[in-house]
């Protein structure tokens, strides 16, 4: 995309709010996401894109975008950030019928790094259309802190409405090839992501003592969508300040496998975990970051066209990307088998410590920064099942059966997120891969009528608070490292 700016125009703003763009660090000038390159004009090289550019980016006229905020002078700039999104793993076809039940209902999964909006014939169960795509306010930061930041200093305005125009968005191309009425709408997110989207301030999820100002379900009648008549939006209740309507969505979509001694781990941005103990949901939330997204990665990206999402070494780096198109970054299950790999090449030791750089192609590598952001989310990850466990007094081989939500579908194999040391080595043989967990349990209560059985487990849950778990700074710290069982046949 090539776009053209005055001089003296609004620059890095205009870019973020238009969703042209995105930047881990809402442009703050510490990630190095917002790339740009320069086609006409010039753009004086800053001390920032100094230490986060490579000499030859600079050379080719790479820059970022937040280094700029008005045009010094009339300028020509084009864009390469993806701009779509494709979740290895999708619905199936078919769903839950509801013969009672006419016209499309909307299920909403309402994630920090992606929306995915799934259009249901309600009477048949068929799934007429899976939107999915970035959700566009990483403009103002790739985390949910970031984003509460974001909304203490300028107001929730611009978070929701950029949200809810691409929603529009998606609706209005719906209807253009399915014109039929749309009757009820259901969304899920974390607490953060569903304050944001109601307008609500979020702040105090993020300040002490952690409050969560909207913990029950939310009906709401406002036609935000901008359809010919108002319809229903129904909120899932959360858990807690952390722990959201998502992974309550999620213990739904499980249904009766959920039983004794099963967990759910949704390996999303917020890392959600479900341990079921004596009849009851024990919850927490382990902040993991976007790294197993693809965020706070050099060249990490979501899982479109053009990602690697699985890597080897076999006389050289091989890889796969989606579409099977020219890389142009790595997702979240490419950088855990690209880690993996070189692990067991001893490329890197069990510090986290790279020799050197990995080349994957002549524009696409792993890097030093990329190993210490992953090990912060995977020590996050194994420090919550660690907690859940010591909470119920249970040992890893205690646990019956583990199911692994998130977009990566058949690409993530268990192996590999046992080698990384994100499950504990007992866990082999015991994990299924279910995908997008929250959207499923979403779609599951709009069209069996299970609001009133997901608010009955949101009252039910115990929800563990991490940081107040004794010895959780050493659990974390430990898992920080790579010292596991090294048995790589994957």
């Amino acid at each position: 995309m090539k776009l053209s700016f005055k001089k003296a125009e609004p620059f890095w703003s205009t870019l973020s709010e238009s969703s042209y763009l995105s930047a881990a660090c809402a442009g703050n000038q510490t990630c190095g996401k917002c790339r740009i390159t320069l086609v006409q004009g010039t753009m004086p090289i800053t001390d920032t894109e100094k230490r986060l550019l490579s000499k030859e980016e600079i050379k080719a006229g790479i820059r970022l975008a937040c280094c700029h905020e008005k045009a010094e002078e009339d300028i020509a700039i084009s864009i390469n950030q993806e701009t779509g999104f494709r979740i290895l793993g999708s619905l199936q076809k078919q769903v839950f019928a509801n013969k009672t039940q006419k016209g499309i209902g909307i299920a909403i999964d309402l994630g920090t790094t992606t929306v995915v909006m799934a259009y249901i014939d309600r009477k048949t169960g068929e799934v007429l259309w899976e939107d999915a795509f970035v959700n566009p306010q990483r403009s103002f930061g790739a985390d949910v802190i970031t984003r509460i930041q974001y909304c203490n200093e300028h107001g929730v305005t611009s978070l929701q409405t950029i949200l809810l125009q691409r929603m529009i968005k998606s609706v209005r191309i719906f209807q253009s090839r399915f014109p039929r009425e749309i009757t009820c709408i259901y969304v899920c997110g974390n607490p953060a992501m569903a304050h944001i989207f109601q307008g609500v301030d979020p702040r105090k999820i993020s300040e002490y003592p952690y409050t969560c100002p909207i913990t029950e379900t939310q009906i709401l009648t406002d036609n935000w969508f901008q359809l010919p008549m108002s319809v229903p939006i129904t909120i899932l209740p959360h858990f807690s300040a952390f722990v959201g309507g998502d992974i309550l969505a999620g213990i739904i979509s499980l249904s009766t496998r959920m039983k004794e001694h099963t967990m759910l781990l949704d390996l999303g941005t917020n890392g959600e975990l479900v341990l079921c103990h004596h009849g009851k949901m024990y919850v927490t939330s382990t902040a993991a970051g976007p790294a197993f997204e693809g965020g706070n990665m050099k060249h990490g990206m979501a899982a479109t066209d053009g990602a690697i999402y699985q890597i080897r070494y076999e006389n050289g780096w091989c890889f796969n990307t989606i579409g099977n198109t020219k890389p142009i970054g790595i997702c979240g299950s490419g950088y855990m088998e690209g880690i993996a790999e070189l692990l067991r090449m001893k490329d890197m030791d069990e510090t986290g410590y790279l020799k050197q750089t990995c080349q994957l192609s002549a524009n696409v590598s792993i890097v030093q920064e990329d190993i210490r952001n992953f090990q912060l989310a995977k020590s996050a990850i194994r420090t919550g099942i660690e907690s859940l466990l010591a909470t119920c007094q249970l040992t890893a081989s205690d646990i019956q059966h583990v199911y692994i939500a998130g977009g990566f579908g058949k690409a993530l194999k268990i192996q590999t997120l046992i080698t990384l040391g994100i499950l504990p080595a007992a866990f082999l043989g015991r994990c299924s891969i279910i995908g997008n967990s929250a959207l499923q349990g979403t779609i599951q209560i709009m069209q069996t009528n299970a609001l009133s059985k997901a608010e009955t487990l949101q009252k039910e849950g115990v929800c563990v608070e991490l940081a107040q778990q004794e010895g959780f700074m050493d659990t974390y710290m430990k898992h920080m490292w790579f010292l596991y069982e090294t048995d790589h046949s994957m």
